[in-house]
C-alpha cells in the first residue's frame, strides 16, 4: 500500500480456510483504510473471514453479493473512504 494513498485503501477479505487475510486487513485499517469482510455464514470456508473480524474489527461485514455495490459506493466519493478510515481507526 502506498504511503500517500493509504487513507483511501479498501481491503476485502472473502471466503478462505486460513487466517492470513486478517493481518493485511488489520494493517490497512490501522493506516486509515477501510476494512470489508464477507459475512462468515455466507462463506463456504468461513475461517478467514472469522479471523479477520476478530483481529481487525472491520467497518463492514456483508454478504458476498453486496460487496461490489458497497465498494462502488465507497469509492464513488474518495472522501467517504478517507472520512470513514479516520473515524474508525
Amino acid at each position: 500500500m502506498s504511503l500517500r494513498g493509504r487513507h483511501r485503501a479498501v481491503g476485502v477479505v472473502l471466503s478462505g480456510s486460513d487466517g492470513d487475510g486478517a493481518a493485511g486487513l488489520q494493517a490497512i485499517k490501522h493506516r486509515g483504510g477501510i476494512a470489508v469482510v464477507q459475512r462468515p455464514n455466507d462463506c463456504q470456508y468461513p475461517q478467514m473471514p472469522e479471523s479477520a473480524i476478530e483481529a481487525a474489527k472491520p467497518h463492514f461485514v456483508v454478504p458476498a453479493e453486496e460487496i461490489g455495490s458497497l465498494l462502488q459506493k465507497l469509492v464513488a466519493d474518495g472522501s467517504c473512504v478517507e472520512q470513514l478510515g479516520r473515524q474508525h481507526k
